[in-house]
């Protein structure tokens, strides 16, 4: 029963609410029961589950569940044949480019699933991503953060990782946004050739992404640099009955 499901630390602490996630992707009759008894006895308020998009007894089971469906999960992979170009504007973030890129974090990914659960107030999910640049520029979750530099001031970032897995190192591209009044201007494609560039020289031949199923323009700008979708799956998240009753945003 330990390993269907965790407890997660950091989601609690940042959301208000007891979390945890699923560590499964299928869902059976007994799985489901399971993962239910699990909840009620920890106990917790969320549960997130990433499920397997083509197993449709999953996505039966999942309704029946009580599991919210809340994002389609696309995962995106360049294969580096020779080496990226580097942008001018492109460069390594510097600790005085934290509060613009807190004010870009803030309105720079409303794709994500958070926005989309109608019990996670939109305030917190702003605060989410302003948390999340600070960790990746404070080393703790990113080993770099790309900036384009724009006239005077960054106007985008990207935040890169080398992340440690039973099968090696796997070079993946975490976050990136573009400023409100900068967006339109093909800056995310100078980003991407960046942070294609800083893996390349870090002798990284393949490089990983990962998108919402809604979001088209970023899925066009990752295929335009080299990207081919190579997996997706379904994220649900699955609230006791007693947040349901007190919390919604949508009427």
């Amino acid at each position: 029963m330990t390993d269907l499901c965790q407890r997660l630390d950091w989601d609690p602490d940042f959301f208000g609410f007891n979390i945890g996630c699923a560590n499964v992707n299928q869902l059976t009759a007994e799985t489901l029961t399971q993962i239910e008894t699990w909840c009620a006895e920890q106990p917790v308020d969320c549960l997130y589950f990433l499920a397997d998009s083509a197993d449709r007894q999953t996505a039966w089971l999942a309704q029946q569940g009580g599991f919210m469906y809340v994002d389609n999960r696309v995962v995106l992979t360049a294969k580096l044949t020779a080496p990226p170009p580097q942008p001018t504007a492109i460069r390594l973030s510097q600790p005085e480019d934290l509060p613009v890129l807190r004010e870009i974090a803030r309105t720079g990914h409303r794709d994500s699933r958070f926005y989309f659960d109608p019990v996670i107030p939109d305030n917190r999910c702003d605060d989410l991503f302003v948390t999340w640049i600070e960790r990746s520029m404070a080393g703790a979750i990113a080993d770099a953060v790309l900036v384009d530099q724009g006239d005077e001031q960054p106007v985008g970032y990207s935040a890169l990782q080398i992340a440690q897995t039973p099968e090696g190192r796997r070079a993946k591209l975490t976050l990136i946004a573009i400023g409100e009044q900068a967006r339109g201007q093909g800056l995310g494609s100078s980003l991407v050739q960046g942070t294609l560039r800083w893996f390349w020289e870090r002798d990284f031949r393949t490089v990983e992404v990962v998108t919402q199923g809604r979001n088209v323009g970023a899925q066009r700008l990752y295929t335009r640099q080299g990207f081919v979708p190579t997996a997706t799956g379904s994220w649900y998240h699955r609230w006791s009955t007693a947040v349901l009753a007190r919390q919604r945003k949508l009427g």
